[in-house]
């Protein structure tokens, strides 16, 4: 019965029949109770180690969750990088693409200096050509009537008049050679200045980061210069080329010899035009921005004739 719990220790006790059951019963009462403490006590035990361990499942669950939270964290800045560096190739990708299209551009202009000059040369072969042969012909005449002159003194006593004649040729032969030789101005270095009185140089010879086209060799050096100051001719010569000329802008070209050129790019204005022959520091061009630029300044370049591009040389060899 107290096994079932319908009864407690003192009905136990008072239902005893006789004392010898009554201590009989108190024994055994004190032995449920001995046993009730023991179990009580590892119930406690047990309830402690059930309670540490809920504890450190918290914990560990706590961790978890915020583990999971960083995790997902993680993910969505992986997922942004990815999303960055896709963009980053995108971006990568027409840039390369952007730039081959200016290398392209910067080539066909290049051609197209590269044919003016050639243009020019062939002109230039053809124009001494037919000096050449001008000049044999007037010599052969010359030659012809000094042989006339020489056979009439042999006929006669001092006829002078064809010796005359003949002396005037040779004289008008000398007086046209020279003014061929001048026309074409100086070739060799010692140039003036393109741009009195503003030395500084912004941008100059050789390889650089142009803000248009990347990575480039930069052809010429930049003069910066307030808008509309004069450009003068580095030297004497032929202008073989004055427009608008892609990314160089408004643009001079000035033969100074068969195989030496001046270009001026970036103007604002142009002073000059083709088949224009300028002396020494003469008003070619007025300082602007047209083209591809960023500021007003001259972009002054050295060319030698040839069949390639690259036929630009260091501006300050001449200078």
């Amino acid at each position: 019965m107290y096994k079932n719990g319908s009864i407690g220790f003192l009905d136990v006790l008072l239902g005893s029949g006789s004392i010898s059951e009554f201590i009989s019963n108190i024994d055994m009462v004190q032995k449920v109770h001995a046993s009730d403490k023991e179990v009580l006590a590892d119930l406690k035990d047990d309830y402690k180690v059930v309670k540490e361990k809920k504890e450190e499942l918290d914990r560990l669950q706590s961790q978890l969750s915020s583990q999971k939270q960083r995790e997902a964290e993680k993910q969505a800045q992986l997922t942004a990088n990815k999303s960055e560096v896709s963009k980053k190739k995108a971006n990568v990708a027409a840039s390369n693409e952007a730039r081959q299209d200016n290398i392209q551009d910067l080539n066909a202009e290049a051609d197209h200096i590269m044919a003016i000059i050639q243009e020019e040369e062939r002109k230039a072969r053809e124009r001494e050509e037919r000096e050449r042969k001008e000049r044999e012909e007037r010599e052969r005449q010359q030659k012809q009537q000094q042989q006339q002159a020489q056979n009439g003194n042999n006929n006669s006593n001092g006829n002078s008049g064809n010796s005359t004649g003949g002396d005037s040729g040779g004289s008008s032969d000398n007086s046209s050679d020279k003014g061929d030789s001048s026309s074409g101005g100086s070739s060799g270095g010692g140039f003036t200045w393109p741009v009195p009185g503003h030395t500084r140089i912004s941008s100059n010879y050789g390889w650089r980061i142009c803000p248009f086209h990347g990575r480039e060799k930069h052809t010429g050096i930049d003069i910066p210069a307030p808008y509309g100051t004069s450009v003068k001719a580095a030297d004497s010569g032929t202008v073989i080329y004055a427009g608008y000329l892609g990314s160089y802008g408004n643009a001079v070209i000035i033969r100074h010899s068969s195989t030496l050129y001046t270009l001026y790019a970036h103007n604002s204005s142009l002073v000059v035009g083709s088949g224009k022959k300028v002396s020494r520091g003469q008003t070619v061009a007025k300082i602007g921005s047209t083209g591809s630029s960023t500021g007003n300044h001259l972009h002054f370049e050295v060319r030698k004739g040839g069949n390639s591009y690259g036929n630009d040389v260091n501006p300050w060899n001449y200078l």
